[in-house]
């Protein structure tokens, strides 16, 4: 909460935080710390969209490619998952003893 305090902007008749203004930014830094996870999903999903429409199961028996919806949300959990894995640490998140 400390970290945030320098974009805390005060309401002037009141002096009191503009809690609006204070979850955009929450939200806005959430994005940013998480943008990797958010882009391997969306390459996984057009990744397995377009297994299913080029490679994709014919005869229905495939669990994960008989469907559109299935392979996208699938390949998109992959990737985001693949892409995740090469998130680094804040150094503002490292204890120092």
């Amino acid at each position: 909460m400390f970290a945030l305090l320098p974009y805390y902007k005060l309401i002037p008749e009141t002096g009191k935080i503009n809690k609006l203004n204070l979850k955009a930014i929450t939200m806005k830094r959430w994005i940013l710390k998480n943008k990797l996870f958010f882009v391997g999903a969306a390459l996984g999903a057009a990744t397995g969209f377009l297994y299913w429409r080029f490679i994709g199961c014919n005869s229905g028996s495939c669990a994960i490619t008989s469907s559109p919806i299935n392979s996208t949300l699938y390949f998109s959990i992959l990737g985001a998952l693949a892409l995740s894995m090469f998130k680094t640490k804040d150094a503002g998140n490292i204890e120092k003893k």
